[in-house]
């Protein structure tokens, strides 16, 4: 799938789950973004993309602000109402998700995100975990490429992720779903250091907290007991 086709089929299964929520569960802290609600993570990956393609994007390297206000503005909307306006525009939108692989990748954490919320395994091998665990992958491998620490490798079900060529100073053996969900900061580095493995971790994971702080307690998201989830 190219980027646009991952963004409509991610979207599809979060909107499919939050529509089945109830109040109660709608106002839930999610854990992996404390400041928030269920119902805001919504208002988030909503009203991001609509903001940009009608014009309104950050103004400044810190995009923190931008995003504080549009959940700001947007919080009053129903799920209803949020999910038709998130649709109103879908050449648009879909056209900003061809071109911006951050915008799927966003979309796709938020949706584990909403699923450790609610208590539920989700579904934790979707066809774009590959691409969304290279394109995490990549994010490291810059920022690596700024210092003298060698190569990351990861080995997983979906095959071996590499940042780049040579001996790796940290292997992990993990599944592709906990890789994401380590890359995108959902781990805290206590747990981290426990994946099995080799090398040392922590040069590492100063490089994953620049890039998304790590949590200071674990999220709490539930095991996968199916293999097939």
């Amino acid at each position: 799938m190219n980027h646009a086709q991952s963004y409509v089929a991610i979207r599809s299964r979060l909107v499919d789950a939050l529509e089945q929520l109830s109040p109660e569960q709608l106002a839930a802290v999610v854990p992996a973004c404390p400041v928030w609600s269920v119902h805001e993570l919504l208002v988030h990956v909503a009203s991001m993309p609509m903001a940009i393609v009608s014009g309104d994007v950050p103004d400044g390297p810190d995009p923190n602000p931008w995003i504080e206000g549009l959940i700001a503005r947007h919080r009053s909307k129903s799920v209803t109402e949020l999910v038709s306006w998130w649709h109103s525009d879908e050449p648009a939108v879909q056209g900003l998700a061809a071109h911006a692989g951050v915008l799927v990748l966003d979309l796709f954490v938020h949706e584990s995100d909403l699923h450790g919320a609610i208590g539920s395994i989700g579904h934790r091998r979707a066809p774009e975990l590959a691409d969304q665990l290279s394109m995490s992958i990549s994010t490291l491998a810059t920022q690596i490429s700024a210092t003298n620490l060698a190569p990351v490798a990861i080995e997983t079900e979906l095959g071996q992720f590499v940042t780049s060529e040579g001996t790796p100073g940290w292997t992990l053996c993990v599944s592709a779903w906990d890789a994401h969900r380590i890359l995108n900061s959902r781990r805290t580095a206590t747990e981290i250091r426990a994946v099995p493995g080799s090398g040392d971790p922590e040069s590492y994971l100063t490089l994953i907290d620049e890039h998304l702080p790590l949590p200071h307690a674990s999220l709490g998201e539930p095991a996968n007991d199916d293999p097939d989830a």
